[in-house]
């Protein structure tokens, strides 16, 4: 029914996920595969597909990821699948076949990743904060570099991500897999070199 998450299940996942109209981060074959572990994730292959997964590693409900579009026989065979679940996320298309399910939005399940362009020029009084952080950063680090992560300067960036894991211990085997699988998971980052100590 299913089975654990494995890096052989990357093309299957990267065909289906093509289909979609637009992609929420928590559907991309490295988030899922690097968090394989510690939230327990496991895939359907069938008629429809799913993913099942925590929501988080301190939390022990199990959310289902469709593969497929929602239609009427989807929900009709994810139901038979896993009973009244939880579905996550479902597109507005989706939630329109919903009819009588509980549906509920919750601004924090959406992306949290923000272009510097973007959150340089949204308004609103929720993004002051992360404008003034970012303006701090600014300010505090005038010499400093951006490299793009590259085979080559992996060994800097596991330097970073070992004194980066003095504080914070919770994502290190999630980003030093990543750091080891860079070219295998076709990541790509930044690495943000700050040339002064304060």
């Amino acid at each position: 029914m299913f089975e654990p998450l494995q890096y052989s299940h990357k093309n299957f996942i990267e065909e289906k996920i093509k289909k979609f109209p637009s992609i929420l981060s928590d559907y991309f074959f490295p988030n899922l595969y690097l968090y394989r572990n510690s939230l327990g994730t496991k895939i359907h292959e069938g008629t429809y597909s799913l993913i099942e997964t925590n929501i988080s590693s301190n939390d022990t409900l199990k959310v289902y990821m469709p593969l497929d579009l929602i239609t009427p026989e989807s929900l009709l065979y994810y139901k038979g699948l896993v009973g009244p679940s939880l579905l996550y996320p479902i597109s507005d298309e989706g939630l329109s076949l919903m009819e009588g399910s509980s549906k509920e939005y919750k601004e924090a399940d959406s992306d949290y990743l923000f272009t510097l362009e973007k959150i340089s020029f949204l308004k609103g009084g929720h993004l002051s904060a992360k404008r003034n952080l970012l303006h701090q950063f600014f300010d505090l680090y005038e010499d400093r570099e951006v490299v793009e992560l590259a085979p080559h300067n992996i060994l800097l960036a596991k330097e970073v991500l070992e004194g980066w894991s003095k504080e914070h211990k919770e994502d290190y085997s999630n980003c030093l897999e990543a750091l080891e699988m860079f070219e295998e998971l076709d990541l790509y980052g930044r690495l943000l070199i700050i040339k002064k100590n304060l």
